[in-house]
């Protein structure tokens, strides 16, 4: 079974994230104190960057239209400079 791309996004980021999780363990029980905390807060990070990538990931902000502007009409025209206290006609 073929995973989607977000699928995968998580899949791998939280098996990144064990694996750093798994390794700084190792590196505390071996007494490696500074190397455990930096593991350990990789791991964290890795967990919030994959949570940030997997909610946003195909997010469109702003979505691309090509539509052509519509014209203001005569009318509009007149009524805008009219409400703006102008000569209409100029």
């Amino acid at each position: 079974m073929a995973l989607s791309r977000r699928e995968r996004i998580v899949t791998e980021g939280f098996a990144l994230a064990a694996a750093a999780t798994a390794s700084g363990w190792c590196a505390a029980h071996y007494g490696f104190g500074r190397t455990a905390h930096l593991l350990f807060s990789t791991s964290l990070l890795i967990v919030l960057i994959t949570a940030y990538r997997a909610v946003t990931h195909g997010l469109v902000l702003l979505p691309r239209t090509s539509q052509p502007r519509i014209p203001v009409s005569e009318e509009v025209r007149r009524h805008a400079a009219r409400q703006a206290g102008m000569d209409p006609d100029t």
